[in-house]
């Protein structure tokens, strides 16, 4: 016996949708691919900002260590090339002292060597190097260059010789040799061998 209709529509259960929960979850799972996505790239925005950062840090060290190579090469010297220059810009105050016929300070003696403490002696020759005129080294036909030398002379006070000609030789040797390839340097400290010295820098190489 067949049901009515009525009776059909009582005992018959409704179909749940599947199709509600579905779509929550393909929702959910998009979302959470987004924000995965988003949080990949912000951490890959993050990396290239710093990968950027540490090659601009390269560049500028790699910049840095040219500029430093390029100053060391053209600046290398002799480990006594302060004490050279030294020595011959102390004889270079001892002749333009004579010249403005002049006492060196605190007393000091020109060519004094073991009567005073090394200390005085330093402090007396760069205070004497700042009062040495212009006109002066003008007369014995140097330029302000070397007026300029004079005036950094304490920075090189401390490694002076006692005797300003005991690296006469030596400097001369080594200025020879940079000749060709520091024309310049050779020029400035080479023009002042005949009035420190009374000879050429040449003349100087074989000193006895």
């Amino acid at each position: 016996m067949s049901l009515s209709p009525e009776k059909r529509g009582r005992h018959t259960r409704p179909r749940s949708s599947s199709r509600g929960p579905t779509k929550l979850a393909k929702s959910s799972c998009f979302s959470k691919h987004k924000i995965a996505c988003l949080a990949l790239q912000a951490s890959n925005n993050d990396l290239e900002a710093r990968i950027t950062h540490i090659r601009g840090n390269l560049n500028q060290l790699e910049r840095e260590i040219s500029v430093l190579s390029r100053h060391i090469k053209q600046y290398s010297h002799h480990p006594f090339l302060e004490t050279w220059q030294a020595d011959l810009l102390t004889r270079l105050i001892e002749v333009a002292y004579v010249r403005q016929t002049r006492k060196l300070p605190a007393g000091v003696s020109i060519g004094e060597t073991n009567t005073a403490e090394r200390e005085i002696l330093s402090r007396a020759y760069s205070n004497a190097a700042r009062r040495v005129h212009w006109s002066t080294l003008d007369s014995l036909g140097l330029d302000v260059r070397h007026h300029d030398a004079l005036q950094r002379y304490s920075d090189i006070a401390v490694y002076r010789s006692p005797n300003p000609f005991d690296t006469e030789t030596p400097f001369a040797e080594w200025l020879v040799e940079q000749s060709q390839e520091k024309p310049d340097l050779f020029a400035f400290w080479a023009s002042l061998y005949p009035i420190c010295y009374g000879r050429s820098v040449y003349e100087s190489l074989v000193i006895a």
